[in-house]
């Protein structure tokens, strides 16, 4: 997985400011598939990779290069021994 984040960290309200004791794991689990399915890169934690991802400030710049880098680090990983 080649996320925007090159320290693996995630930033979503649903993990703090909006955080309260009745939020389900459900609701969480869901903001997290929500954004490994469509990254928000109005405010990414890693500016490069989301510059690279293509919407960054809302140009579509590089995104068929982000998916091409993605396929090879995938493969690159799939097939490390």
């Amino acid at each position: 997985m080649l996320y925007c984040s090159s320290s693996g960290r995630i930033c979503h309200g649903i993990l703090g400011e909006s955080y309260t004791p009745s939020t389900s794991m459900r609701e969480i689990l869901s903001y997290i598939y929500g954004l490994l399915m469509c990254p928000d890169t109005d405010t990414p934690l890693d500016s490069t990779l989301a510059g690279e991802y293509g919407y960054q400030s809302g140009r579509e710049k590089g995104y068929p290069d982000y998916f091409q880098a993605a396929s090879e680090y995938f493969f690159r990983k799939a097939t490390e021994k």
